[in-house]
């Protein structure tokens, strides 16, 4: 997926790949390193970035210009609601 456009990996149809947005208010158990909260938090974009990958798991991060931030890798598909 880090060869792709980020335009590609948002418009991507298959729900097991690809790249979201997910809103803070559907977050469910996420703890952020308090230093980043203080420090970074702020200058990232509103919304959590999910990059969906199969079925091995979510990777969920903060994105500031072309920076990610990992927060949390979801393997349990149980930090927001997948939809099923």
């Amino acid at each position: 997926m880090s060869q792709r456009d980020i335009v590609e990996l948002v418009s991507h149809d298959d729900k097991r790949n690809g790249l979201e947005q997910i809103p803070e208010s559907e977050m469910r158990d996420l703890r952020i390193d308090p230093v980043f909260k203080r420090t970074r938090y702020n200058s990232c974009e509103e919304n959590y970035w999910v990059f969906r990958l199969s079925n091995q798991g979510r990777v969920i991060g903060k994105k500031y210009k072309n920076i990610f931030y990992i927060m949390s890798i979801d393997t349990k598909f149980k930090q927001y609601n997948h939809g099923s």
